[in-house]
């Protein structure tokens, strides 16, 4: 019985402890601040193009331009780049039949980052620093498959404990759903 016990107790420690590590996939909605671990961002609005300017997609493909305001949480100047954001594909299986499934996630999700270049004006720029408080709005420009309706808008916590030439942890994910209309 003392054996019993003892294993129970162990395995009762090994789940909380293993629940203190564990990162959890959370999701918001359009015009819905989500909070991460260092900034809260707002997806305000989206939409789909085939051209911006100039500017034209590859065959097949389309601009999708989400346009985001981001404010620092953190307590202190906090550096970002356009690559903390990205969207994603929601393709659902090659089979017709199933029709409700348009936008479950299957293994044929895709991601892109952001676009760098001059396509808007109010295009967030590579890199950029928040000040405690401070929000920044802008619009991220995404290239993506013509034949996609729904996306997620992503972001996630990185983080290093320690040294700078440690890989960066991953913690939370946020996950935003979009569907662009055609403008």
């Amino acid at each position: 019985m003392k054996k019993i016990m003892k294993y129970m107790l162990a395995g009762i420690a090994a789940c909380i402890l293993t629940a203190c590590t564990s990162y959890k996939t959370i999701t918001g909605n359009i015009h819905e601040s989500v909070a991460t671990m260092f900034y809260q961002f707002t997806v305000e609005d989206c939409y789909s193009t085939l051209a911006i300017g100039e500017h034209k997609p590859e065959d097949g493909k389309m601009f999708v331009v989400v346009s985001v305001s981001i404010e620092n949480t953190y307590k202190g100047k906090l550096s970002l780049t356009d690559h903390h954001f990205q969207l994603q594909t929601l393709s659902s299986s090659d089979d017709e039949e199933d029709s409700e499934s348009t936008a479950s996630a299957s293994s044929d999700i895709s991601y892109v980052l952001p676009l760098s270049g001059s396509y808007l004006a109010d295009e967030l720029p590579s890199s950029y620093d928040l000040e405690q408080s401070e929000t920044k709005k802008g619009t991220l420009v995404f290239e993506m498959p013509a034949t996609e309706t729904v996306f997620n808008f992503c972001s996630a916590d990185y983080f290093n404990y320690g040294s700078s030439t440690s890989s960066p942890s991953t913690g939370n994910t946020y996950f935003v759903q979009i569907t662009p209309e055609a403008r």
